[in-house]
Parts: structure tokens; sequence; C-alpha cells
């Protein structure tokens, strides 16, 4: 049972006026807000206490009160009420078979005599005062004290606490010490020891333990749904039983299933009213249409769980790394997800679980291995009395004749009962009772289609609602907006929210919605207003929306599922994802195609993609072009626009030949030339594929154009210029043009920094991509220096557990292993992987490039036996997560077949290269540049066995591989070099051993400079080779 609190205040009238009184009654009900709004506490407000109310308002609560607090005149013996004195001995006797009382606050003067009465009659504490006390220093002290309560707070802290408040507050009180509290064993005397504070605690012996009494109320991690449990689960006492029960037995997941409208959602929403405050900490998931979407994407989930939503960041990933933060939360608690589909099955095995977690889904559908709980129909005493709260005229008989024939089903219910009660009489209860029993619908279409698309179960619910939505005569402005809640989630939707989206005036719209929530269409929740499925059909049925109807609607998820360079896509469009899909659903099954049906689902789609929802985005925009290619009136932009982002899509499918051939098709029209930003973005994409495929050349040469066109277009110090830099930099350094790429990123720093800040979280991406540029340079103090700030500003802005600060941490642990600092890299790789374990669970594909970095260090150390098993696990993970065909299985495999080589496993080793060397030649074909590493490390597994042959063979095709894509100067033509060379030398055939390195020492001192560990390396070596030609 929730705790009561009784706030009480008098004015009296034989007293001088008290101005700060009436602050004080607001100035508490704000502090104790937080637990009024949790539902933790029923707050009572009494600003007129006299002596006949006083009693009445204890009546009223039997065994519920915890705190009694009085604020207003007092004595020695009695508190100045309305009405005269209440004299202390009498309320101390009223308040005695208050079982669960805690504490009396007596703000008022000198009352600190009146304990003895208190304590008398069993009252554990009495927070009383010791002399006269200001008003406004009574109001403070008071609304500190219980800021505190509602904070969670024991009494005991909670009196220091607003000690503390007064004293930094007021001068005459920072000298005071600080009390603790005063236990009193003979009642009929007084000890002052703080004579300076007017406040004391007192306790009586033997009662110490009650000052550790605070309220127990859930961190709600969402918004969570509130109702008035008495009249809103009205008879359904058993059920919450019933379900109390279950869940505390269950092992399972408790399923509440039932018809559509029988009140699920209700019966989970009372049980978080009757039983929170058993909880540590409650999750509230309303399903909408996209169940791992609505977990996912949730704002409140993400900031309760401090787990902000990333860029690129798919659903699967994220709603991996939200189970494993709420697996890890102590205490005991609850998650529901509510109106849950079939897709609640899928992931059911990720829920949390375990002693501290109970899960509860409610669904229409009998969902299987879950411990289900059926609701069935209000009991006819239980369904009268629902009616009555709503429409009183009618016999009873009558009434209990018109549940009969609409079988007890709750929403119909209510929604007859407030229809007839809006008519004001024009229709009785055997009025309508006939006309429900003549079984027919104004249209008899509509009639045709229930019987045709309905459970036999449900075609009477359904037909029941539809002659209710007949009868009501809503106005057209009603109708127009229950049309926008027909194709809108079914999930609680706030005004200002629902006013964005439709384009009205928020405080009109609101009227609108209480009317509907009022006659029983849509219901609250929270500050939230939904409109049942049911009704949503029924809707659809009777109404159905058109475009012209839904052009606002359609006009404004246009807009907001734009994503703009210049703004944060995951800020800007991720939270509106859940009402753009549910809009899409009912576009494609209310046939509603037009232009700009169109273009609301590309945009759609790029945020779908976005989302990591890649096979959906792919499906959306095939559909999109085929209607495009079909229209004689979709221009070519609009074609070009659907195939630029549906080659995206296919880039990030891993599909990068068809990318290609789609942005060749745009570029290949007549007008070739760079004409438009959109244009610039066209170009742009078609690099990156170029990029992905390995056609380094080729993506820099259409990069740079894109960076010439984007400042003629929008000026030098534009973000575009600088995210086209970054680009075009990220490119350059695959060509080891260092110099150029680290000129790039200088430039996009500066500009960033002009832009957006120094502090932006943007600026430490620009940061680690230099930092890179400079460890490819050799300056590994420089990147190292660059590398910590990225790492130290991630911190600042995220907090040290971010996905971002641990990849920082990874980088920064490379450049570290550059320079032969092991202990530093590993020290950061281990925490890197220590905080994506945390975010992540063991097998998230960032947790594998931790475990696969830090195999390397291992490596490096001799370490080898662990190296191989964080890189064996790294491999395992991997293919899970993408399956066994994946470019980076290839890349675990290389790596991983060379940490062997170390151990002398040949045999697997070389298994594991061939398998890396074949599926990345079948994905990018025989040249492509990943496969030199994959050789180069296979041709040392050769060398190790002496088949010097199959070796050499292996290095000089990777040799003429990287000639081929990076030509002459590039550092790795010089680490292919010096590969070659120790073939050579295995067979002391020197001299072209010496010339080998000798063009490993020549493009070594030009790409990585004459100081670089490599090029050191490659000196020594071709010293040593020409000692032994003399």
């Amino acid at each position: 049972m929730r705790p009561t609190i009784l706030l009480t205040f008098a004015q009296s009238p034989h007293h001088d006026y008290l101005a700060a009184l009436h602050a004080e009654v607001e100035q508490l009900r704000v502090a104790l807000r937080p637990a009024t709004d949790s539902g933790a506490i029923q707050l009572i407000v009494h600003t007129d206490s006299r002596n006949e109310n006083i009693p009445q308002l204890l009546a009223q609560h039997p065994d519920q009160i915890s705190i009694f607090h009085f604020g207003g005149h007092a004595d020695s013996d009695s508190l100045a009420a309305e009405d005269g004195s209440i004299f202390v001995e009498g309320l101390a006797d009223q308040l005695a078979i208050q079982s669960q009382l805690k504490l009396v606050f007596l703000n008022g003067c000198q009352t600190q005599a009146q304990v003895q009465h208190f304590f008398r009659q069993g009252i554990p504490i009495v927070l009383a005062t010791t002399c006269s006390i200001a008003d406004g220093e009574a109001s403070h002290f008071a609304a500190q004290f219980y800021l505190a309560i509602a904070g969670r707070h024991s009494i005991r802290d909670a009196f220091q606490l607003a000690v503390g408040a007064l004293k930094a507050k007021y001068q005459q009180y920072r000298e005071v010490e600080l009390p603790q509290y005063s236990v009193m064993r003979d009642t009929l005397s007084f000890e002052n020891h703080w004579e300076e504070l007017p406040w004391q605690l007192y306790v009586q012996e033997g009662r110490e333990d009650v000052l550790d009494w605070q309220l127990r109320y859930p961190h709600g991690l969402t918004r969570l749904p509130s109702l008035q449990l008495d009249t809103d689960c009205l008879g359904r006492e058993t059920e919450l039983e019933e379900l109390r029960t279950l869940l505390r037995e269950s092992s399972k997941v408790v399923l509440v299933s039932g018809l559509g409208g029988m009140g699920k959602t209700t019966l989970a929403a009372g049980y978080l009213q009757w039983l929170r405050n058993d909880y540590d900490h409650i999750a509230w998931i309303n399903s909408g249409d996209d169940l791992l979407t609505s977990f996912a994407f949730n704002e409140d989930l993400a900031k309760n769980l401090e787990l902000p939503i990333l860029e690129n960041e798919n659903a699967e990933d994220r709603f991996a790394r939200l189970m494993n933060k709420l697996r890890n939360q102590p205490g005991r608690n609850l998650l529901v997800i509510d109106d849950a589909g079939d897709q609640v099955s899928a992931i059911a095995a990720h829920l949390p679980s375990g002693a501290n977690w109970q899960v509860l889904v409610t669904s229409r559908l009998p969902l299987p291995d879950f411990r289900e709980m059926k609701l069935g129909v209000l009991q006819p005493g239980d369904a009268l009395r629902l009616f009555r709260l709503h429409f009183q005229e009618g016999t009873d008989d009558e009434v209990q004749d018109l549940l009969i024939e609409i079988s007890y089903h709750t929403l119909t219910i209510e929604v007859m009962a407030k229809t007839l009660n809006r008519l004001n009489g024009l229709l009785t209860v055997p009025e309508l009772l006939v006309i429900l029993r003549e079984r027919k619908l104004d249209d008899p279409r509509l009639q045709e289609l229930v019987w045709t698309r309905h459970a036999e179960e449900e075609r009477a619910i359904f037909f029941h609602l539809m002659k209710a939505f007949e009868l009501a005569k809503l106005s057209e402005e009603e109708i127009w907006l229950m049309q926008q809640y027909s194709v809108l989630p079914a999930i609680p939707i706030e005004v200002k929210i629902l006013a964005d989206l439709l384009q009205q005036e928020p405080l009109a719209l609101n009227r609108q919605v209480n009317g509907l929530n009022d006659k029983g269409w849509i219901g609250k929740q929270g500050r939230g207003l939904s409109m049942h499925r049911m009704v949503q059909e029924v809707l659809k049925y009777q109404r159905t929306p058109k475009e012209d109807e839904l052009k606002n609607l359609m006009g404004a998820l246009t807009k907001k599922m734009e994503i703009d360079d210049l703004k944060n896509p995951v800020i800007e469009t991720l939270p509106w994802l859940v009402y753009a899909t549910s809009l899409s659903y009912n576009l494609e099954l209310l046939n509603i195609e037009t232009p700009l049906t169109y273009q609301f689902w590309n945009n759609l789609a790029n945020v779908l993609g976005l989302s990591g929802q890649y096979g959906k985005a792919a499906e959306l925009l095939e559909y999109v072009l085929e209607k495009d290619l079909q229209s004689s009136t979709t221009d070519d932009f609009n074609v070009a626009t659907t195939r630029s982002n549906l080659a995206i899509i296919y880039k990030s499918l891993g599909r990068f030949d068809d990318a290609e051939k789609l942005l060749q098709l745009i570029l290949e029209e007549p007008d070739t030339t760079v004409t438009t930003p959109q244009r610039i973005v066209f170009i742009n994409n078609l690099a990156t594929v170029f990029s992905s495929l390995g056609k380094y050349n080729q993506a820099s040469s259409l990069m740079e154009l894109v960076v010439e066109s984007t400042i003629q277009f929008f000026g030098f110090q534009h973000p575009k210029v600088a995210i086209a830099q970054s680009n075009l930099a990220l490119v350059y350094r695959a060509l080891a043009r260092y110099d150029e790429a680290k000129n790039l990123l200088e430039s996009a720093l500066t500009i960033v920094i002009e832009v957006v800040g120094a502090e932006h979280p943007s600026v430490s991406r620009t940061q680690s991509h230099l930092a890179l540029v400079y460890k490819s340079l050799g300056d590994f103090l420089k990147a190292a220096e660059l590398m910590d700030q990225a790492l130290r500003l991630d911190q600042q802005n995220f907090g040290d557990q971010h996905p971002l600060v641990a990849l920082r941490q990874s980088n920064l642990a490379l450049i570290y292993k550059a320079m032969g600092q092991y202990p530093q890299a590993r020290d950061l790789l281990e925490k890197a992987l220590e905080s994506d374990i945390a975010n992540f669970g063991p097998y998230h594909p960032n947790v594998t490039r931790d475990q696969s970095n830090l195999a390397t260090v291992l490596n490096e150390i001799g370490l080898n036996d662990r190296a191989a098993e964080f890189m064996e696990l790294a491999l395992m993970s991997e293919i899970a997560n993408y399956g066994p065909d994946h470019p980076s299985v290839n890349t675990f495999q290389s790596n991983l077949g060379a940490i062997l080589l170390e151990l002398g496993q040949f045999d697997r080793a070389e298994d594991l290269l061939n398998l890396a060397i074949a599926g990345d030649q079948a994905r990018f074909g025989l040249h492509h540049p990943k496969l030199t590493a994959h050789h180069s490390n296979l041709a040392r597994v050769y060398l190790a066995q002496h088949k010097y042959p199959e070796a050499e063979k292996l290095l000089m095709f990777a040799l003429e591989n990287d000639l081929h894509y990076f030509g002459l100067n590039h550092p790795r033509v010089a680490v292919r070099y010096a590969n070659l060379a120790q073939v050579y030398v295995q067979q002391q055939q020197w001299v072209p051993a010496s010339h080998a390195l000798e063009q490993a020492v020549a493009i070594g001192s030009q790409t990585f400079g004459t100081d670089h560990p490599k090029t050191r390396t490659f000196v020594e070596g071709l010293d040593w080779v020409n000692s032994q030609l003399t």
C-alpha cells in the first residue's frame, strides 16, 4: 500500500497573518512532486484545517498515513486552527490509530512540549520546535526536508540535509553544530543541546530504527502509465492478484492475452499502480508497429540507462546494448512490453531475466513459451458498475440486457456508456439495444467487410463499435482527428508531439483530443493519448482516410525523415521513426501512392538505413524506383535521387557492384557536369563505393571534384567542405598520399572548430582521422597527442563508458603499439574491451575489434598463446554476428593465421589463410588490395616450412598487386620488398635480397621517413645482407 503524507495548514484569524504560509503549501507540493508523479505516495493537502475536518481526514485514511504535517501558529499545548485551538492530547489520540505513522512534523512555534503526548501514544518520531520561528525560515526548512524525503532519503538524512540548507541560506545558523537527533527516555523533561537551532528531531527510545524509514519507489527507466486503480481497474481485483502470483512464481515471461479491448493494457498499468513500490527499476515499452525499433530508439530508456543513440548504430546492435545494460541494473526490476505482436517471441531469449527481473507482456496473440494468463470478460456486476461510471440513466435490468448483448466487452461498455451520455437523452438504453439487435450497419458493404475479415469472436465487437461510431454523430473536425490517430502507432502520444505532426495549434488540438477522450474514442495514459487498435480499424472502415486528409501528417513526417549533414541525424530523425513506420504501413494498406508518398518513402528508407535496417530500406527504395520509372510525370532528378539512396543501401549490404551500376547510371545522364549540390552528393556516393571496392584512384578523382564543387557552391568555411575534405583524406591515406591527407584534415579540423566550437563531438572524429594519418607518416608523438585529445574530448562529452571512448582508446593503443609502448597499448585495449563488453555484451563487433587489436599487441610481446585465444574469440563472434562469408571474417582468419604461425601451427594457419584468400577473392576479385595482406601472411607460413618457391610466388603476386593499386612510392610496396628479401635471405641469395632491400629502403625513406622504425629496420637488414656479399 502506498504511504500517505497528510499536509495540514491553518491561517488562524486570532493570530498574526503568516505571509509565507501559502508559499509553504506550494513549495511542499513541488518538493514532493517526484514522489506523487511516480505514484510512490498519496499526497493529501488541507489548507484550512479545523477541529471538525482533521478527524474526518484521519477517518477516511485509516492505517495509511505515514507522515502528519502541520504548518501554522502553535504553542506548547495546541495548534492554532481556523476555528480555534486543536489541543495536542486529542490530536495524539486520533493519530494513535494510524498504525503506519512514522513522523509528526509540527512546523509552528514552541511545539517541543507537545512531543510527550505523541510519544505516549506510541508515535516514534516528532519533529518539533524549541522556540519561536520566522515564517520564511519555517517554509524553507520544511521544503528542504520534504525535497529530501521525495529523493528517497531517510528521515535521519532528510533532517540533516534540511539543517544544512538552513545553514547555507541564513547567516545566523552558519556556526550551528550539525545535530543528529535526540533520543527521549523521560518524555516529561527536555534538554536542548542546540539552542541556536529551532528544529529538533525527537525519537522515542527503542524506536531509532524508524529514522531509517524512507520512501521506496522505482526509477522509471521510461515514462510509466498512471491511472485511478479503483475506477480504471474496476472488477479486476482477482486478476491483479493472479498476475502478482504469476510474476512472483514463474521464471518465464508472463503473458496477459485476450481479445482486443478486454483491458490488458489497463490491467498491466493497474499492476504498476498497485505494486510499483515493490520494484527498484521499471521500464514500459509500447510495442508499436516494430518492437525492436520501439526498444532501440526509446529516448527515455536511452537517457536513463546513459546509452545515447549512436550514429550508424543499427537497431539490433542497439537492442543488444540496451538488454545488456538492463540485465546489470541492481535490485528487483520489472519490464512491461505492451501490445506485443509475434516479434516478441523472436527476442524473448534476449530479454533481461534472472532473480532480479520480471517480464510482463500483453498481447492479443497466444504466444508460445510464455506463462499465459488469459484475460476474460468482466463479471456482470462489475460490468454494470463500469457502465454506471459513465452513464446513470436506465434501469439496472435494462443495462444488464445491453451488457449481455455486447458480451461484457470492456472497451465496448465504455464506448456505449459514453455515447449515451453525450447524446443527452436522445437515445435510451432500450432503444440502443433494439438498434444493436438489428445487427445492421448503415453501409451494407461494411457489414460484409467485418464478416469476411474477422474471426467469429471479433465480429460482434466490431459491429458494436461501428454502430456506436454511427450513433456518436461526431463532427468533421473530430473525424479528421480520429483519421490521423488511425494511421499513427497505437501508443500514447503527447499533444505537443501530435500538434507538431499535424501542424495544428496545440491548445485548440488539446480541446479536441480531450473531447474525444471524454467520448471514449481515445484513451489517456499519463500525459499521452492513444487510440485502441480496434478503434483504429473501425475508423478505417467507417471513414477511410484519403490522401488529402493525411497531407499534413505526410508532409510533416517527410520533413522529419530528411537527413541533414549539418545536424545530428540520430537526434533529428530516429525519435520520429516509430510514427513514420506506422504511417508507411498504413499508406500501403490504404493504397495511397502519390508523389508525396514516394518522397516520404525515399526519406524513410534513408533513416531505416541509418538505423541499420538495410533490408527494409532496400525493399522500400526498390519499390519507389520501380514506380518512378513507370511514371511519365516523375522527373529525372527524383529517379536519380532514388537510385543514389538505393546505391548507398546496397553498399551497406555489401552489394558494391549493384551500387556502382546505379550510380554510374546517374552520371551517364546527358548532363554529366557538376551543376547542382545534389549532383555533388551523387558523385560523392559513387566515390565511397569505389573506395569500398578498393578502387582508390577512381575514388580520389571523384572526391577531388566533390571538394572543389562543394567549395564553389557553399564557400570554403562551410561544414560540408569539412566533410568532403575528410572523405578525400581517408582515400588519400589509403593511397599513401599522407601529406595531402594531413593538409586536408587540418583544414577540415579548422573549419569544424570555427563552425561548432572546439568542444563539439565532431571535432574528436576529425582529430582521430588526423592522428591516424600522422601514425602513417611515422610521427607517432603527434599522432598520440591528437588521439589523446580526441579521447579526452569524448570522455568529456559522453563519459568514460561510452563506445566512442572505447574506439579512441583502441586507436590510441595501436599508435602506442607502433611506438613500441606495448604496456600502455595493452592497458588501453583492456579498458576498451571491458567497456565494450559492459555496453554490448561479449559478442558484439566492437568487442571483436578490441579482442583482435589486443591479440596483435600480445603477439608483439611474445604472449602468443594468449593472443591466439583472443583472436579465436574474435573470429567465433564475428562468424556468429555476420556469418562465415563476411569480409571481416576473412580479415580475422588472416590475422589468426599469422599468430598461429608464431605458435608453429602451420597446417591450421595455412587453412585459415586459404579461406581468407578464397573469400575475399570471390567478393572483390583477384587483385583487390585486401588479398595482398592474406598472400603475404601465407607466404610467411610457407617460408617457415622452407617452401621457398611457393612463398616467393605469393610475395611476387602481392608486390605486383600493390604496385598496380598504389604505385611504386607506397609504404605497402616497401613492406612487400622487405618480405620478398626474407625469402632470398633464407636461400642465401644475397644479390636479389640486397636489391629488394634497397628498394624497401628507398621507398621507406620517402614514404615513412628516414627516422621511422620500419625504415631503420630496412636499413639494418640491407647492411647485414651487404656484409654477406663481402
